[in-house]
């Protein structure tokens, strides 16, 4: 019952906040274009300022590992990433990972909210508040709900592409 009722918290979180985000774009007073001129200032003052690059996302990561003070074999076995694949991104600090496998890392660290934007940044990718999905997993880590069996049960209960579990495992075994 208690497992049922953390997957509704995810599901609901997502459900209200995907709401939220469309109503405000079907509101009649939303308009891209209203702030069209601070918004056209602000670039200006952008082009002006001297170039900022924040860490890349393999140094934002083993950053993360090493703060977290969280063993990589154990981290890459629980969050289902391969040896092969982890080797890869600590030889290439220039790694380009897909949002599944930064979610991952945000589950498999903890991270809070902001550290998970902050990864997320790195990567060139942020939580979309126009996918189901991404806001499911924003919700785990907004309530700190790091169960991957958990996470991957919530997304299933919306028939939404599971995270953790592969195509020939089930639930059930994790």
């Amino acid at each position: 019952m208690y497992k049922q009722e953390l997957i509704l918290k995810i599901v609901n979180y997502a459900k209200k906040h995907l709401r939220t985000e469309r109503q405000e774009l079907d509101s009649p007073h939303y308009s891209p274009r209203s702030n069209k001129r601070s918004d056209e200032m602000h670039e200006i003052h952008e082009l002006r300022s001297p170039l900022k690059v924040g860490p890349t996302f393999v140094t934002l990561l083993f950053q993360f590992i090493d703060q977290k003070g969280i063993d990589e074999v154990t981290l890459y076995k629980t969050i289902g990433i391969t040896r092969a694949h982890f080797s890869k991104m600590r030889s290439d600090l220039n790694y380009q990972p897909s949002k599944d496998t930064v979610f991952k890392f945000i589950i498999g660290l903890r991270l809070t909210l902001t550290e998970s934007n902050m990864l997320l940044e790195s990567a060139g990718l942020a939580f979309k508040s126009s996918s189901s999905r991404d806001l499911m997993i924003k919700a785990a880590v907004v309530e700190r709900l790091y169960d991957t069996g958990l996470i991957d049960a919530a997304l299933l209960f919306e028939k939404l592409p599971l995270l953790f579990a592969t195509n020939d495992e089930t639930l059930d075994s994790k």
